[in-house]
């Protein structure tokens, strides 16, 4: 069985206000398209080693107020561990589509 993971998926429109917010904005890509390419890459990377990576949304407001409740600043570890927890959310409420090609 393939490990489930949770990649981080932003929306176009959010893609500046969270570049505006984290303190590793250099280390982002500097357009929505340019980290979708990579994003997309990473997606087929991931199920090429047997993972099952899910996109998971993330509103960067909800992100913010996240990294505020758990004392975190927004880096790339933080990131990661929003979308982690998100996925869990997801999956308890019973959210997470099975069809692989819409993940």
């Amino acid at each position: 069985m393939a490990t489930v993971v949770g990649v981080a998926w932003y929306d176009p429109s959010e893609w500046q206000q969270l570049r505006a917010l984290v303190p590793d904005a250099d280390r982002l890509e500097a357009t929505h398209a340019e980290w979708l390419a990579c994003a997309e890459q990473s997606l087929r990377d991931l199920r090429a080693t047997g993972h099952d990576p899910y996109r998971v949304p993330v509103k960067v407001g909800e992100l913010q107020a996240w990294c505020e409740a758990s004392g975190t600043i927004p880096d790339a570890t933080a990131r990661a561990a929003y979308a982690s927890a998100e996925l869990q959310r997801l999956h308890k409420a019973g959210h997470l589509n099975p069809a692989p090609n819409e993940r």
